[in-house]
């Protein structure tokens, strides 16, 4: 019974609540329309609004400032009092000015204390250096001179243990070398003084029979000598005799003989070259008229073609008239210089010169004729004539001008061949350059007679002086070999003292080879032996020495590591160094952290404090900008964040501007910085702008309107008539008296429109919206 009742009452419960609401469209399908369950018996009018088609922008619009593209606001990184603020506000500074700065107390005390510490750290470092560096020397030379003592000692224990054992193969071998060698020079020496000895003896017997007055063979060779002075004497004599007479020089008349042939031989070979030159010019004579006549005889042939093109012109009749008179043209120049060129061959005889004047006309007059007809020819052709014999002919006349030039250039050639067989020296492997080399021959050895020639006479003319100095040289070695002659006995006393001299270095030199062959047969008795008493001893005396040296290096060095050791400890000293320097630094630091310091050229933006005041860590006191650059800058809302973009152009209004269209390009966008202190947004965007004059200033207003969208020719509807509810987007419009509802794809969205992409059609009236 009470299940019944309640359900009785839900069910009223529902039809009371569905009778008190119009329409519930969020109740219905997507896809469907609600009907109100009845209809409304009194209402108010909603205004409504047509569905229409148009254009429709979606823009950012904000208010912006203009600032500086540089600008920072400046800080200390430390508490403190402001000692002095020496900057006002929009003053210009420019960069490294001081702005402002902090109290510091006895910081800048500490700095010289810390520096004055500092330098003389370095100094006690740089001093402990150069001792470990002048130590660490000393030390290295005393431990290499331990090195060498060491190995002295082990070098003289080497050779005790070789005195020890006794001399060696190579010792043996050597002392028995030096005695055998000792007794060959004893040998050698006795049988130089056997030698000596009977020298001194034939000596003593020569000067004993000289004063007894024998002959002997000294006085024989001296007797010789003098009789061949004598006889060298007479000949000198009777040649000077033959010159004082005036006898002919047969070298000089032998030269005369050799200088007349040498002068017939040039010239013989004169005469040849000339004769050969004259041939060759006669040839190259010939040559040139040969090629004259072919050139005269090619000229006429090239004025009957010009003629022949001439007639084939004038044949055109009007069609080519400059064709006509430039052929004329050449052939009354042609015809001209012939003459000229007949009247200067008959007159003068200069072939060259007449056919100059030929070749003048044939170059440049003629090739202008052949063009300007050829151009003619080309513009009868374009209007419809035909020209095909005309152009032939003018075919032919280049045909045998190019003729004209080959052959003149071959004759040039041939020219030049033949003209170098004539220049000195002439082509190599030429009949001319065979004569030629046969003349200058000749004319050398002409100069060599004449040399000799010339030589000879010289001679001749001192040919008495020489005569007369070979006799006084002869008179001289005559004198001189008599009185060798005369000098036999003095000479043959001489020489018995040279061999009394001879003899005793003979003998000296015995008893040398005698005490070396002792002293050589000593070392050999001693080798064969065994062992040397003396060689044994001087190893023990070396090794003891060498020992005594060794024990004094390395006392040294260890005297003068100990040295070392004591010049301090360079390590300690340059950790000192370190943390002294790290200190100064630190304490730099904190005096650049107490001081504002302009970092760029700009003006004063503002001030925040005075001197006496307290100043806050990061807190910004001095604001600096450079207005030399000037852009926008505008704070957006969040939603307005994520349209804007990058290198969007923006339209700006100023009022100091008003009259002026100008825009801008987005380079800077809204960013977030984490920090320790949580996240920094910053909403701001850059613009930058092209200022179309001077007068913008840092402060100014502006505003900023950014288009994200546009679109044209679409249907839109004002934003306040599109509702939603859930994920369903819809419009309201009437049905008579019952409201029913449109679901609706919607796409831009303004402040006061809405862009319909599908769910109505244009001229459709909805409800505006409450």
């Amino acid at each position: 019974m009470k299940i019944r009742s309640f359900s009785i009452l839900l069910v009223s419960g529902v039809l009371l609540f569905t009778a008190c609401v119009p329409s519930l469209p969020f109740l219905s399908g997507d896809d469907e329309e609600d009907v109100v369950a009845r209809p409304v018996q009194s209402r108010v009018e909603r205004p409504t609004v047509k569905v229409e088609r148009g254009s429709i922008i979606d823009a950012v619009r904000v208010l912006g400032r203009v600032t500086a593209e540089t600008e920072e606001s400046l800080f200390f990184k430390q508490n403190g009092r402001l000692k002095g603020v020496y900057v006002e506000y929009n003053q210009p500074v420019v960069r490294g000015t001081l702005l402002a700065d902090l109290e510091t107390g006895n910081l800048e005390t500490s700095i010289q204390n810390s520096e004055l510490s500092l330098q003389d750290k370095e100094r006690a470092l740089n001093k402990a250096r150069s001792q470990a560096a002048s130590g660490e020397a000393e030390v290295t030379l005393a431990r290499i001179a331990v090195e060498r003592a060491e190995q002295d000692v082990a070098e003289a224990q080497d050779a005790l243990t070789e005195a020890q054992a006794g001399p060696n193969a190579q010792e043996r071998a050597q002392a028995e070398t030096t005695y055998t060698n000792a007794a060959a020079k004893l040998d050698t020496a006795q049988d130089t003084l056997r030698s000596a000895q009977a020298a001194y003896a034939q000596a003593q017997e020569d000067l004993t029979s000289f004063r007894a007055g024998e002959v002997v063979d000294l006085k024989v060779q001296r007797e010789l000598a003098l009789r061949a002075a004598e006889e060298a004497l007479g000949a000198a004599k009777a040649r000077l005799e033959d010159l004082r007479s005036g006898s002919p020089d047969s070298q000089v008349l032998s030269q005369e003989a050799n200088l007349k042939a040498k002068q017939q031989a040039l010239e013989s070979a004169n005469q040849k070259v000339n004769a050969e030159r004259k041939k060759l010019m006669d040839e190259i004579d010939n040559e040139i008229l040969k090629f004259q006549a072919d050139l005269v005889q090619l000229s006429k042939e090239i004025e009957e073609k010009l003629q022949a093109a001439f007639d084939s012109a004038r044949g055109l009749g009007n069609k080519a008239p400059n064709a006509k008179a430039a052929l004329e043209t050449a052939l009354d120049a042609l015809e001209e210089a012939r003459q000229t060129y007949n009247e200067t061959r008959r007159e003068e005889g200069d072939v060259v010169t007449a056919q100059t004047t030929l070749e003048a006309v044939l170059g440049a007059s003629l090739d202008s004729a052949l063009d300007a007809a050829e151009t003619e020819y080309a513009a009868a052709k374009e209007a419809g004539t035909n020209v095909t014999s005309a152009q032939s002919a003018i075919d032919a006349v280049r045909e045998e001008k190019e003729e004209y030039t080959e052959r003149k250039t071959d004759m040039n050639e041939e020219i030049l061949v033949r003209n170098q067989q004539l220049v000195a020296p002439p082509l190599v492997g030429t009949q001319m350059a065979i004569l030629w080399a046969t003349r200058e021959k000749a004319r050398l050895d002409l100069q060599s007679a004449t040399a000799g020639l010339d030589q000879a006479k010289a001679q001749g003319s001192q040919a008495l002086p020489t005569a007369q100095a070979e006799v006084d040289k002869a008179r001289f070695a005559l004198e001189q070999a008599q009185q060798a002659f005369d000098d036999v006995g003095p000479s043959l006393e001489k020489a018995l003292t040279t061999a009394e001299l001879n003899l005793n270095a003979a003998q000296a030199a015995v008893r040398q080879a005698e005490a070396d062959l002792a002293v050589a047969e000593e070392r050999w008795d001693v080798v064969r032996s065994g062992l040397d008493p003396e060689k044994l001893q001087d190893a023990e005396w070396n090794l003891a020495s060498k020992e005594a040296a060794l024990q004094k290096a390395k006392v040294n060095l260890e005297q003068t590591q100990l040295n070392v050791a004591d010049a301090g400890n360079v390590t300690t000293l340059e950790n000192d160094l370190k943390r002294a320097r790290a200190n100064h630094e630190l304490l730099l630091e904190q005096l650049k952290d107490a001081r504002l310091e302009a970092p760029f050229d700009g003006v004063i933006q503002f001030i925040k404090g005075k001197a006496g005041e307290s100043a806050t860590a990061y807190q910004p006191i001095i604001g600096l900008a450079d207005p030399t650059v000037l852009i926008i800058t505008a704070d957006l809302s969040e939603d307005d964040s994520a349209k804007v973009a990058l290198e969007q152009v923006a339209d700006l209004t100023l009022d100091a501007f008003s009259s002026e269209s100008i825009t801008g390009i987005i380079t800077k966008l809204p960013t977030s910085l984490v920090t320790t202190q949580g996240v920094i947004q910053d909403r701001s965007i850059h613009i930058e702008v092209n200022w179309p004059k001077a007068g913008a200033e840092i402060g100014m207003l502006a505003r900023v309107n950014i288009t994200v969208q546009h679109k044209d020719n679409v249907l839109k509807v004002p934003i306040e008539s599109v509702k939603r509810s859930g994920r369903r987007t819809y419009v309201e419009y009437m049905d008579g008296d019952i409201k029913r509802a449109k679901n609706v794809e919607i796409g831009i969205q303004t402040e006061t429109e809405v862009e319909i992409l599908s769910g109505l059609e244009e001229g459709f009236v909805i409800l505006q919206g409450q």
